[in-house]
This record gives structure tokens, sequence and C-alpha cells, in this order.
């Protein structure tokens, strides 16, 4: 990745009106993996979104003037949580999920935090979170089944 791509990949804080923005990438980034273990009701799966997309916490990952993506991130006293990341079909597989996460985790690295999230054990982002430190603890199996995954940065 050259120093235009890195320029060209900006972040925004997200706003309450960036619900539906989120929702479609959101749903087009889970459902074929979520489908997997139960039925996608997409009007249920909306509402569901709805009460839980916490704009608050979360950033719009920009490519150009282009919103590419999102993801939200929360903190605890233990842990840092990454609660979704997610880019649009047309960003993926461009390096732009691969640049973020590498300056999250030099970030969290330099402030010696330790970051956490859980993914759907059928969804290959398991790969990129792996190569950025990532490592299973414990495999969940609640009404969906995800992996739990921790990087610490000792």
């Amino acid at each position: 990745m050259g120093t235009t791509f890195a320029t060209s990949v900006t972040l925004r804080p997200a706003r309450a009106e960036d619900l539906n923005f989120a929702w479609s990438i959101y749903a087009e980034g889970i459902q074929p993996f979520a489908s997997a273990y139960y039925h996608w009701d997409e009007k249920d799966q909306a509402a569901r979104f709805a009460r839980i997309y916490d704009w608050r916490h979360s950033a719009i990952v920009q490519c150009g003037s282009d919103d590419a993506g999102w993801f939200t991130i929360t903190r605890t006293e233990r842990a840092i949580w990454l609660q979704q990341f997610f880019m649009s079909v047309e960003f993926r597989d461009l390096g732009i999920g691969s640049y973020l996460l590498e300056r999250l985790c030099e970030e969290w690295d330099e402030a010696r935090e330790t970051a956490s999230l859980m993914v759907l054990r059928n969804n290959p982002a398991r790969h990129l979170y792996a190569r950025f430190g990532f490592r299973t603890i414990r495999r969940l199996m609640t009404h969906r089944p995800h992996v739990f995954t921790i990087r610490s940065s000792d």
C-alpha cells in the first residue's frame, strides 16, 4: 500500500443518521454467515440492529469522499472491545481493513491495552484478526456460535 492509499483512508465520527448506511453494510456483511446458523429475518434483524447501533462509539471509514465502512469500539476496565468492523463490499479485499486494524493495534500496543472481539465461526474475517495477533480463547455456543478472541499488548 502506497502513501496515496494511506492518505485517502480517513475516519469521521459516526452520527445517528448513519444508521441506514451502517445497517446496509452490516446486513450484507453478516447475513451470509449468520444464515448458516439461524433464519435471517430482514425485518427482525433491522429492528434489532436499530436498537444496538452505537453511533456514539463508532467511526465511519471513508476512502476519498466515499463512506466505505464503519466500526464500533468500546472500553471496559479490562479490555477494549472491537464490537463491529464492517467494510462495504466494493471496498473489501483492497487492504483497507488491514490498514485500519494495523493502526488500531499500534494504538492499543502503545497504550498496553488488551483488545477483544467476537466473530462468527464461519466468518473468514477470523483470518484477518488472527494475522493481527487475535487468538481464540473460547468457543461460545449461545443462540449464535461465536468465537471469542483476544489480543494482548504483551
